[in-house]
């Protein structure tokens, strides 16, 4: 088991790496630290809508480097 969490854990840091910066910083901060979007939104210094916008192109490049890597 330990094996396949350090997998997991190494193919989310990929998942992270393949998206910008900003939008990398959105996820971690949305969804590992757990802040809500109000607070990204205040503390990152962009709208709501952008926080919004962030997630959804970094779901599709998330989901187009899976679909790549044979996941």
């Amino acid at each position: 088991r330990k094996e396949s969490s350090a997998a997991s854990d190494v193919y989310k840091r990929q998942l992270l790496a393949c998206l910008k910066p900003k939008d990398r910083e959105v996820f971690t901060r949305l969804f590992l630290q757990e802040q809500d979007v109000e607070t990204v939104s205040a503390q990152m210094g962009i709208p709501r809508e952008a926080v919004y916008n962030k997630v959804s192109r970094g779901k599709r490049k998330m989901r187009r480097f899976a679909e790549s890597s044979g996941r």
